[in-house]
């Protein structure tokens, strides 16, 4: 079937609007979460840019060869991974752990539990404290254990949560200064609820001790002694017709604003909460059942002072916010000049446009412009899991990286400078049609990102941000995991053996210097099927 044309609008106080228009045919690059919506796609506007081969900024091979890295290479601490079956047919009796493998291949376990099936993972892209000290991360199937830890010292579980709260660009959360962390502790089955909404708690960062809870709560935003928080009002027949913005001042809550659907017969279906300067930024998700049905995104800014609220754009948008997929993300650049905001934008469940808008014009709406970095299918965290890496900002907060894809499953990596929305996005094409981006991460110091770009067979980047260059590091038969600390990075890499014939995939340490690598945990067959596998969450 032929489908219709998307419009992706976002109309503006001045009376400007962006339209993107085109007929293709969509097929979904990550075919796992593409079914979750069926929706009207239209043909990206955009053309990939295509990889040329520029000077090496790095002054290295860009193919070295495969040695064992010598001795005095050796890392202190190691890689913190999950360590479990890969292709299980029962996991009946099975068991995972937690463990640290040193850079020599010692496996010191830290947990072990019941193999869910599903690997353990960072809690969001942000699961780590601004002093590198915490890391947080989530054990178990659908519903698990969220646990913290500090350094290299053993696990402590917070709590049974939902996945959802650790699903990308998430819940979990640190202060500025990281002296507290939070995280949704949603409801139970909120992935499929109209909206999702659970228990906000609050934890002190150097006891690990809950210092506060709040229930019915949407999203939030957390200061170093105070949070702000959106909490939705249930009806009889479970949606959200009413909204109110929370102030908690470290000790006592106030509810600031009341928000109600703009016509009878309307509902909230999500919202995100953003305080840049003092007043809250809120984007909802708003929906009719009868008259204009369609989705709606509606921007407001809420007086401090007095509590008023005020409507600053609002536009139909060809998508819906589903609670499985983090379509409705806030987020603001470091010098707090501008807010970035997503909606989805119809062609898959997961797939998002990008706008933005310059604070200082809120005040004039006359002047007010939402310029739209990324038009359409910026992909992001989807609780059925993407093929492509989901975003991530750099430590500094300076970038956001995120794949871009398309219909064709033509697939670009996209750099966005959050303080120069003006400029242009970097872009580096994942290569030929079809060719994935699984895994990407940034340096500690934020000059670089590295990552995994092709077909079966692929090649390990990295990507200097300051001159946009690129060089190939290594190539191999990489997948999608990939953490970095200094000069070594630890990889996921496939491993065919012909008799009998079979593939594993092994954790292997890269010298991001010259390419050299060694396998750290060696794959090998489990007794009833399937293989071990060991996946990297992070250094300690």
């Amino acid at each position: 079937m032929k489908l219709l044309l998307v419009l992706i609008s976002f109309a503006l106080l001045t009376g400007c609007q962006l339209t993107q228009s085109g007929d293709a045919t969509p097929v979904p690059t990550d075919a796992e979460a593409a079914t979750a919506e069926a929706t009207e796609a239209a043909t990206p506007d955009f053309q990939p840019e295509a990889v040329t081969e520029e000077p090496d900024p790095f002054a290295t091979p860009t193919d070295a060869p495969r040695v064992t890295l010598a001795p005095s290479d050796v890392l202190l601490g190691g890689v913190l991974a999950w360590i479990g079956g890969d292709g299980v047919v029962n996991l009946s009796g099975r068991s995972a752990q937690i463990a640290l493998i040193g850079t020599d291949g010692a496996v010191s376990t830290l947990l072990e539990f019941p193999d869910s099936g599903r690997p353990a993972a960072a809690c969001g892209e942000r699961a780590t404290s601004p002093d590198g000290q915490l890391f947080a991360f989530y054990v178990g199937g659908d519903r698990g254990t969220l646990y913290m830890m500090r350094g290299a010292q053993p696990p402590v579980a917070l709590g049974e949560i939902e996945y959802l709260a650790c699903l990308g660009m998430g819940t979990f959360r640190y202060s500025p200064a990281g002296g507290r962390f939070a995280y949704l502790d949603y409801v139970f089955g909120a992935a499929l609820n109209d909206f999702a909404d659970g228990v906000l708690r609050l934890y002190d960062s150097t006891s690990l001790a809950q210092v506060a809870s709040f229930e019915d709560v949407v999203a939030y935003d957390l200061g170093d002694n105070d949070a702000a928080f959106l909490r939705f009002y249930a009806s009889a027949e479970g949606i959200a017709d009413e909204a109110a913005v929370i102030l908690w001042d470290g000790a006592n809550e106030r509810e600031l604003a009341t928000l109600l659907p703009t016509e009878d017969g309307c509902r909230f279906t999500s919202g995100q909460i953003l305080r840049v300067g003092i007043d809250p930024l809120l984007v909802m998700g708003h929906r009719c059942t009868r008259g204009d049905t369609t989705t709606h995104w509606q921007l407001y800014s809420v007086s401090v002072e007095d509590g008023s609220v005020t409507l600053i754009d609002s536009d139909s948008q060809p998508g819906s916010f589903v609670t499985f997929a983090r379509t409705n993300v806030m987020f603001s650049s470091p010098d707090g000049e501008t807010v970035y905001f997503t909606v989805p934008d119809g062609v898959t469940a997961y797939t998002v446009a990008i706008a933005a808008v310059q604070l200082s014009q809120l005040a004039e709406p006359a002047s007010l412009s939402i310029s739209v970095p990324v038009a359409r299918q910026a992909v992001f965290p989807n609780y059925s899991g993407t093929t492509n890496a989901e975003p991530r900002f750099a430590p500094d907060g300076r970038w956001l990286a995120a794949v871009v894809t398309s219909p064709d499953g033509d697939n670009q990596l996209v750099l966005m400078e959050l303080d120069a929305p003006e400029d242009a996005p970097l872009t580096v094409s994942a290569g030929a049609r079809g060719d994935l981006i699984p895994a990407f991460a940034f340096s500690a110091m934020s000059e670089r990102l590295y990552y995994i770009a092709g077909g079966d067979d692929n090649a390990l980047y990295a990507l200097d941000l300051a001159s946009g260059a690129e060089r190939r590091i290594t190539r191999g038969q990489f997948a999608d995991a990939l953490v970095v600390l200094g000069d070594r990075a630890a990889v996921l890499e496939r491993r065919l053996e012909e008799q009998p014939p079979a593939e594993f995939v092994d954790l292997a340490l890269v010298n991001l210097s010259d390419g050299s690598r060694r396998i750290i945990f060696r794959s090998e067959p489990v007794a009833g099927g399937g293989s071990t596998i060991a996946v990297p969450l992070t250094w300690r």
